[in-house]
């Protein structure tokens, strides 16, 4: 899982870590303390709009005859 960090020397950086491995505390290239980023998920709304409904047109055909 790619967690975001920032460090007051060395600014934002991202590091590949595993959920059983915790939480980074120390830059690794300073050793000064570093605080996780949090960025927001995108929401996805479900609405009854345009993506919601089928905009084809179905017509009944008759038959003469």
């Amino acid at each position: 899982m790619i967690k975001a960090y920032k460090c007051p020397m060395c600014g934002e950086f991202e590091v590949d870590r595993k959920l059983s491995e915790g939480e980074l505390e120390n830059c690794p290239k300073c050793n000064n303390k570093v605080k996780r980023v949090w960025t927001p998920i995108p929401s996805i709304w479900k609405t009854s709009g345009a993506f919601g409904k089928s905009t084809s047109s179905t017509s009944s055909k008759t038959s003469e005859g």
